[in-house]
């Protein structure tokens, strides 16, 4: 049989989970269909986009039709994995109630070491788990200092004025605790409403999500996880294509992680020379900006952990872009790190996943990488966006270009 590197990619069907993202799958095809038409000038090529197919709801498609030349012509089948739902499910309806979570979550990585192992694996992503504990810490000190400031600045400016004469001393010093405390409650507003506008309280939710992932996951994960596989098994035996691509980016990685060891586990049963075990040698894992790490160091997070080491020893390639420049990432430590060793304890080999830079900085001129770098909701998104130079890892030749990603993966950055 023919492998990828024999042959041009003439069809592939590629599955996607998102990350913690509500903007949900008619957002995503929008955005699709928009940044393809701008990379089409930079890849001398022309993307044909569809319109969305939700009939299957946990399922959404839609099509593309690539023509890089006369000779070399690509369909894409893209399916949208559905699984926004259940994290909403998780996902803490005020900013209080986010916060109060985010704290014991905060407690819990400091306390069990996970900071530490963070640290010590992933440290390009430890800033960002802390940013929404700095920040509120800095709120309550910042609220206490001027509350006290101001307060103190009232009892002065009584004395000052001489109106002590006529105001009695405990009167003038309820006056100051008053402005002292209304003062503080002001500034602590506008820096809360500073947190929001910061996504502060959405990076909050995310890790609050991951912990409620590790500490005990929901039936209803298990249930759609194994749904999903299903889906992705009947959508292989239905079509005979040249590559298949399981895709996550960012929370949708270790999504991919589960669905992938469940896709794993019903691939053990089958005959190795079936259709299903045969078109499997065609599946790719690619993970975007992942952050594996962040939930698989969680102590509690057994179950996750052991799916990871069932995809590490299992036969699907990985492959794993991330960048130094994005913080919403564990960077280029790879998924694997500190987690899963290169051997197992029975002996058996680890297969590593392949991991590569973005290269953000190649992708653009100077002036606008500076610009996206300073976003970090804006970079972090920036693996799914179209570019303005060729590159070996633009989204668009990786899903739906004529080259097999493990060709693309001998590209030089």
């Amino acid at each position: 049989m023919k492998t990828t590197s024999d042959l041009k990619i003439k069809r592939r069907v590629v599955f996607y989970l998102g990350g913690f993202d509500r903007r949900g799958v008619e957002f995503y095809h929008k955005q699709y269909l928009e940044q393809a038409g701008l990379q089409q000038s930079i890849n001398q090529c022309e993307y044909l986009v569809s319109s969305l197919d939700t009939r299957d709801e946990l399922m959404p498609t839609w099509q593309i039709h690539t023509e890089e030349s006369k000779k070399d012509k690509v369909h894409t089948s893209y399916h949208w994995l559905q699984w926004d739902d259940l994290f909403e499910a998780h996902w803490p309806r005020s900013d209080g109630l986010a916060s109060l979570q985010y704290l014991r979550f905060a407690w819990t990585h400091i306390t069990t070491g996970t900071c530490l192992r963070v640290l010590r694996h992933a440290k390009q992503i430890l800033p960002m788990i802390l940013a929404p504990l700095l920040w509120f810490v800095m709120m309550v000190l910042l609220s206490i200092g001027v509350g006290v400031s101001a307060a103190s600045l009232m009892q002065d400016g009584v004395a000052n004025f001489g109106l002590t004469k006529w105001i009695p001393k405990g009167l003038y010093e309820i006056l100051g605790g008053v402005t002292g405390l209304v003062v503080g409650l002001v500034v602590l507003l506008s820096v809360w409403r500073s947190a929001k506008s910061q996504r502060l309280f959405w990076l909050a939710r995310g890790w609050v999500f991951v912990q409620a992932v590790a500490l005990g996951r929901d039936q209803r994960f298990d249930a759609r996880f194994k749904l999903l596989a299903e889906k992705i098994q009947q959508q292989i035996l239905q079509t005979d294509a040249d590559e298949y691509l399981l895709i996550g980016h960012c929370g949708g990685c270790f999504s991919a992680v589960s669905v992938l060891s469940h896709l794993q586990s019903t691939l053990s049963k089958e005959d190795t020379n079936s259709v299903l075990a045969l078109r499997m040698q065609k599946l790719h894992l690619l993970t975007l900006a992942q952050i594996i790490s962040v939930l698989a160091l969680i102590p509690q997070a057994r179950q996750f952990r052991s799916e990871l080491l069932h995809v590490a020893r299992g036969s699907v390639p990985w492959y794993d872009l991330a960048s130094p420049a994005d913080p919403l990432c564990c960077g280029l430590v790879g998924p694997l790190s500190g987690v899963v060793e290169d051997t197992a304890a029975d002996g058996n080999a680890i297969r590593q996943p392949l991991t590569r830079s973005a290269r953000f900085d190649r992708m653009w001129s100077a002036e606008r990488y500076r610009a996206i770098r300073r976003h970090a909701f804006v970079i972090h998104f920036q693996y799914l966006m179209a570019t303005e130079q060729p590159v070996f890892n633009d989204y668009f030749s990786l899903t739906a270009g004529s080259l097999a990603l493990q060709d693309r993966w001998r590209m030089p950055s």
